[in-house]
């Protein structure tokens, strides 16, 4: 019986083992290694972006890194609601489902039009730094955690971020406006605004669920907020407010709180976390056990939102699939009715012709009676003369 040879086996392996990295980085690199042209884009005129093209739709199939080209001027959204003939119409939008590692927008873009990146998925966005205004919608549901505004941004329009994951933001002074809902349902801690816009009374900042992790305890009230503004309704137990500054009780985990700042504007509920109970750097630092409990939690917490980023993903492409099937039942039953219309008309068209055809006969029958009536006296007249 041969003697089994471990080191040629051990060899084999590592020979399989490089074979494999070396696919894995080939197809890593061809995902990433695409270059966009103005020929991947469809466009209203010229500068201005508004769809994927059928090449622009192949690219996409390689790569998840969304460059747009330098020299455009704008990018627009809702391709699908202006096309309903274009069969591919929610694919070529840059939203609707698709997921982005990245998506770079060039500094001669000036205008970010409406539901631009609409309930995309996006990790990293890189604005124009010439961007003057960013359309309603255009951000909407993409799960940013964060996004920097250029100092030339004048509008933002409604709903703009609205439904993110941002924990922090700024707006620049340039700003002169912002509408309703642009920020609402995020997870802001802290938005720095550095002039003075016109804010919608709508609930610009509203519906926030925020984790704040304060770097010491205790911690002041103006780093974090609204401009330093929190609007706590009450602080509860195991939380005190000081001279400008919370303190958390030794033995406290975490606090919630409710709050309201100017009226709805900024408003929402925030968990404060006692940063002495679980900073690596103070006197009350976790013990190995408990990290490799938490360790733990964050690992099926972690596979846990893999499982539901899934789920979201198959409920969005049946989603789409449903709205496909609804605009396909809609121009169908618009198509009913515009033949439903032309029948109407050409029954009313039969109706009057019927109409006209009794008239005739009703007078071709009065012209029989007097014909019968004027025949009749003529022959009376013959007989009287020929009896005479």
């Amino acid at each position: 019986m041969k003697k089994f040879n471990t080191n040629r086996l051990r060899a084999f392996f590592m020979a399989l083992l490089l074979v494999l990295t070396s696919t894995v980085h080939t197809s890593a690199f061809a995902k990433s290694d695409v270059t966009w042209t103005e020929d991947d884009f469809m466009y209203s005129s010229e500068g201005n972006i508004i769809a994927f093209s059928d090449k622009g739709l192949e690219k996409k199939e390689k790569t998840n890194i969304l460059v747009f080209p330098e020299g455009t001027k704008s990018i627009n959204g809702n391709y699908s609601l202006s096309h309903s003939n274009d069969e591919l119409r929610y694919k070529r939008e840059f939203g609707r489902g698709k997921h982005w590692d990245k998506v770079i927008i060039p500094d001669s873009v000036k205008h970010l039009g409406y539901a631009a990146f609409y309930e995309a998925s996006i990790d990293e966005v890189k604005l124009s730094n010439s961007l003057t205004y960013l359309g309603g919608l255009a951000f909407f549901n993409c799960g940013l955690r964060e996004v920097t505004l250029p100092n030339t941004l004048v509008n933002i329009e409604h709903n703009a971020f609205e439904r993110n994951n941002l924990q922090e933001i700024t707006i620049p002074k340039s700003v002169k406006t912002i509408e309703q809902y642009a920020f609402s349902r995020n997870k802001l801690h802290t938005v720095k605004v550095l002039g003075n816009p016109n804010i919608n009374s709508k609930g610009v900042f509203h519906n926030q669920e925020v984790e704040y992790r304060p770097k010491q305890n205790p911690f002041y009230e103006n780093h974090f907020g609204f401009n330093g503004n929190q609007g706590f309704k009450s602080i509860p137990n195991g939380l005190r407010f000081e001279n400008g500054e919370f303190v958390f009780d030794k033995n406290v985990d975490s606090v919630e709180l409710e709050f309201d700042y100017n009226n709805d504007l900024y408003q929402g509920k925030m968990t404060i976390y006692n940063p002495n109970k679980y900073s690596i750097d103070t006197q009350t630092d976790l013990t190995g056990q408990d990290i490799d409990e938490k360790d733990n939690k964050i690992d099926d917490l972690t596979k846990n939102i893999k499982d539901l980023e899934n789920q979201i993903k198959d409920l969005n492409d049946k989603k789409q699939e449903d709205q496909t099937k609804i605009d396909e039942l809609k121009e169908k039953l618009e198509s009913c009715k515009d033949n439903g219309e032309k029948l109407k008309q050409e029954k009313a068209k039969l109706e009057e012709e019927i109409r006209d055809k009794d008239n005739k006969i009703a007078q071709l029958n009065k012209e029989i009676e007097e014909l019968k009536n004027s025949n009749n006296d003529e022959l009376i007249a013959e007989i009287t003369q020929l009896k005479d």
